[in-house]
């Protein structure tokens, strides 16, 4: 008969209850993570929905000048062809404006980059022969 090892049975133990632990994290992570996702896409299409109404706000007199009032089921598709073509040109606009705004910080950025450049050049190479002196180079040269 073998002898009873009581430490390898509180680390079997130990180990099961660790087990159960994750177990039940992850059936809470399973239960809670989808509701989540749920609540943050409402919100997002709900607000979308709303952007969308303050963006296409409909000024009656200007869509009763363009579009009869006779025929009432194309008068709303007319209607919001036409907001959406006068959006599309202040939309166009702003990405013109952003791509120029975009276009000019990248102009700047490797301007920046290229008188930086030439500074990190000379200071690896002032790291590595100050390291040189000290006899540290085959440590430091793992995070130089």
């Amino acid at each position: 008969m073998e002898p009873f090892d009581e430490a390898l049975d509180r680390r079997i133990w130990s180990l099961a209850d660790t087990r159960l632990q994750w177990h039940k994290r992850i059936a809470e992570a399973r239960r809670a993570i989808p509701k989540e996702i749920e609540t943050n896409v409402a919100t997002l299409v709900e607000r979308h929905r709303e952007l969308d109404a303050a963006s296409l706000t409909i000024v009656e007199d200007d869509v009763d000048e363009l579009v009869p009032e006779e025929d009432s089921e194309h008068t709303n598709f007319l209607s919001l062809l036409i907001l959406k073509s006068r959006n599309l040109g202040t939309r166009h606009e702003n990405i013109q404006d952003t791509l120029q705004k975009t276009a000019a910080e990248n102009n700047e950025l490797n301007q920046v980059f290229s008188l930086i450049d030439p500074c990190r050049k000379k200071l690896k190479q002032f790291c590595r022969r100050y390291l040189a002196r000290k006899n540290v180079v085959k440590e430091s040269e793992k995070f130089i």
